[in-house]
């Protein structure tokens, strides 16, 4: 979990200073593509449909300035289909992305490419169509369509893929676009992080819920930074215990869990634990990526002694992995005395942070560490990215750096 835009001063975007909006959007460099308006949920083959999108940075914040001038984005698509418990790329069924095409009455300024033209708001259609045209049709299939940047040297501006659905195709359209029922549209988004073998992991997000609703780049860079050590070396956390404390969506929990899925022989002890109202979020995802079996979901308030307690009773944690848990000075103490008190079963326990600056004064940060360094040796952990493969998606040159986000170790004395 990190700051949320929310719990910042209370002024509207529209309100905030230069000076301020510009120290918000310093470390921006990987935005998201939401959506700005429902999607239909059930569609026809050989039909063209609508998607309308913005791009907004981590903290919600939409581009302004020279960067919303710079801000072209062309955008592509894939399907997904959930096939024996995984989500695969889908052969039975093939998606066309073209731009929008508008009617002559509207007023528009037709940019050409699907996706972002020097704006925030974008948009673009798709069709899916049959591969082969004398197969049947198999409604079992709910299909996700995941929109990537396409990645081309005009682009300025990168941003995480998002995927949205299940998209229902039937054989004879039941979609009225003048008159919808709620219950075939859909604001649910997700985001698709690529495992291994053509298979992907579905995180579903809910921006609604503030700060354990989203995936945060402390989390990308934390899951990219496990993805790497378990892929080098599964035995390394064998039969260990590994909590992903605050873990929001529980995108890193269940990512080290995929992994292991396939190699069950060095399983450990994965939990993932975060406020009760906020654990809803972490039950869907184990769900939709069956990972039920493998998994392990407890509430942990940071600073209550009984939560830690029956946290232990299910054996000791070797490892704590936390993205984006320091955001809120009045907790750091709370914060601190979880991880001390998580620590004393095992004496060499690893605990990683990731942390990136973005509300948060230099002499809050500063005071966080202080608080930290009375019980741990604080360092900065190198990271070095030799390859161009990421979990979110090609396209970085090098996501730990550009994102601004450190890793820190932290080591009982």
């Amino acid at each position: 979990m990190t700051v949320c835009y929310e719990s910042m001063p209370r002024k509207i975007e529209n309100e905030i200073d230069d000076e301020y909006y510009d120290s918000l959007q310093k470390y921006s460099t990987l935005y998201r593509i939401l959506l700005s308006r429902p999607y239909l949920t059930e569609t026809t083959f050989s039909k063209w449909n609508r998607i309308d999108l913005k791009l907004v940075n981590e903290l919600g914040l939409t581009l302004a300035h020279l960067q919303k001038k710079n801000c072209w984005l062309e955008i592509d698509c894939r399907l997904l289909v959930e096939k024996n418990g995984e989500f695969k790329l889908c052969t039975e069924y093939q998606i066309h992305c073209r731009p929008l095409q508008h009617d002559a009455w509207e007023f528009n300024t037709n940019s050409g490419i699907a996706g972002f033209h020097h704006d925030t708001e974008g948009d673009f259609e798709y069709m899916i169509t049959a591969v082969d045209e004398g197969m049947l049709l198999n409604d079992k299939h709910d299909c996700y369509i995941q929109i990537i940047p396409t990645c081309k040297s005009k682009q300025l501006i990168q941003a995480f893929p998002l995927v949205i659905g299940p998209i229902m195709i039937k054989e004879q359209s039941i979609v009225n676009t003048w008159n919808q029922d709620d219950t075939l549209v859909s604001l649910d988004i997700f985001h698709a992080y690529y495992v291994e073998n053509d298979s992907f992991m579905l995180i579903k997000e809910n921006w609604e819920l503030g700060t354990p609703g989203k995936v945060w780049d402390s989390a990308l860079v934390i899951s990219q930074l496990f993805f790497d050590k378990i892929k080098s070396d599964s035995s390394q956390f064998k039969h260990r215990g590994i909590l992903d404390l605050s873990a929001g969506t529980g995108c890193v929990g269940l990512l080290m869990a995929l992994l292991y899925k396939q190699d069950k022989s060095n399983l450990p002890r994965i939990t993932m634990t975060d406020l009760p109202e906020a654990l809803d979020l972490i039950y869907q995802n184990r769900a939709y990526n069956r990972l039920e079996s493998y998994t392990h979901v407890q509430p942990l308030r940071w600073g209550n002694r009984s939560d830690v307690q029956r946290l232990l009773k299910k054996g000791p944690i070797h490892t704590i992995i936390a993205s984006d848990v320091i955001y809120e000075p009045a907790s750091f103490p709370k914060l601190v005395k979880t991880l001390e008190w998580l620590s004393e079963a095992v004496k060499d326990i690893d605990i990683f942070l990731g942390y990136k600056r973005r509300g948060l004064g230099r002499e809050d940060e500063q005071r966080f560490f202080d608080i930290c360094a009375e019980k741990f040796i604080v360092n900065v952990l190198p990271i070095e990215a030799n390859h161009k493969d990421w979990i979110i998606g090609n396209g970085f040159s090098n996501m730990f750096e550009e994102t601004g986000v450190n890793v820190y170790q932290l080591v009982p004395k």
